[in-house]
């Protein structure tokens, strides 16, 4: 089994444990529009907006 291989798994792992504690969570709106925010606000930003 090669590294990228490894690194695959470990990645999908942590993507599965973000996904169950923000399901998990009752501010899980809060969080995805502060994250949907700051995400537009660097694009503005990047944008010269």
């Amino acid at each position: 089994m090669g590294f990228d291989r490894v690194a695959n798994i470990a990645a999908a792992i942590v993507g599965v444990a973000m996904v169950t504690t923000l399901v998990s969570s009752p501010n899980t709106a809060r969080v995805v529009s502060a994250i949907g925010n700051t995400f537009i606000g660097s694009l503005r930003a990047a944008m010269g907006r």
